[in-house]
């Protein structure tokens, strides 16, 4: 119920819409996704500049989202526009409920980000990465495939791969030893 979809979004076979949900023009959902209630993808994010005078003058959000298959989606939360590209999240990626990812954000696959965690614009998260809640991650960082981010951790560079970082700001407390 009260849910809008709007014109050019394709939807893939077998994905699961709740109640109230918005997905702006030319989005990208896969097939067995599972979108809970509340959430907003694809409106434009808080993109501003300022002019000449410092006035702050919006910045155009070009890009869209793209979201792959098998993906759930929590409540209540924003997958905003690309900016100049589009906001991609891969297969097999899981957000809990209160997630915020801005423009341009690239999720890997097979990726979980917990509850009110927020990721700033043009992140790149690899593969098999564990968010942890209430952490933040700044602009333009990356973190590595395998890497645990703790609990309310705040990222201010980039993070390699398989490390568990936790702390404000985010320290690497140890390398995660190969599972093989």
């Amino acid at each position: 119920y009260n849910t809008v979809i709007e014109n050019g979004v394709k939807i893939g076979s077998n994905s699961h819409i709740l109640h109230n949900v918005v997905i702006s023009e030319n989005c990208e959902i896969g097939s067995h996704c599972f979108i809970k209630s509340g959430t907003v993808i694809g409106q434009r994010g808080f993109g501003f500049e300022r002019d000449a005078d410092g006035v702050p003058v919006s910045f155009p959000h070009y890009g869209s989202v793209k979201i792959g298959n098998h993906v759930e989606i929590g409540a209540l939360n924003t997958i905003v526009a690309g900016g100049l590209s589009d906001t991609i999240i891969e297969s097999h990626v899981k957000t809990d409920d209160h997630v915020h990812i801005a423009h341009n954000v690239r999720i890997g696959w097979g990726t979980f980000i917990a509850a009110c965690a927020e990721i700033s614009g043009s992140v790149c998260i690899g593969e098999k990465a564990w968010i942890g809640p209430n952490s933040a991650v700044i602009d333009k960082s990356s973190i590595g495939n395998k890497s645990f981010i703790g609990i309310g951790a705040v990222i201010t560079k980039s993070v390699s791969d398989s490390v568990v970082v936790a702390g404000n700001p985010g320290r690497v407390l140890k390398k995660i030893k190969d599972d093989k």
